[in-house]
């Protein structure tokens, strides 16, 4: 028959490189096991431009559908979420406390509460440079 030695032929070479093919898969799988994955950047939802606050001010910003309260004190920056954690009332920055409208309460720039065992919300945050505010993802 003078077919069967190219047909021999076809599949021995389709043999070979399906098992060229495999070894490489594998291989690649093992150095993703051996090697773990890589470390990735931490993953981000905003950016804010905070360069045009001045000392001793506020300003809200629109984050994730929701409103952050960004302040900028001699200590630093401070971002909370703008609404009380409890009383779902807008909270405002009146140095040197941070004051819910709907009711009366002080709350110091780490968040917590004098007369209440109570804490503001705030998101995961980090400045990166002069003026940027990263608000990270949870």
């Amino acid at each position: 028959m003078p077919g069967s030695d190219d047909t021999r032929l076809f599949l021995r070479a389709s043999l070979k490189l399906l098992t060229a093919f495999a070894a490489v898969f594998l291989a690649y799988i093992l150095l993703q096991v051996v090697m773990g994955p890589g470390k990735q950047a931490p993953r981000y939802d905003e950016e804010i431009d905070v360069s045009s606050l001045k000392l001793n001010q506020s300003l809200h910003y629109p984050v994730q559908g929701r409103e952050l309260l960004v302040i900028r004190s001699p200590h630093g920056y401070h971002a909370f979420w703008a609404q009380h954690p409890t009383y779902g009332c807008r909270l405002e920055y009146r140095e040197p406390w941070i004051i819910p409208v709907c009711i009366d309460l002080k709350y110091s720039l780490d968040g917590r509460s004098f007369k209440h065992d109570d804490s503001l919300a705030a998101p995961r945050h980090e400045m990166a440079g002069e003026g940027k505010l990263i608000i990270y993802s949870d």
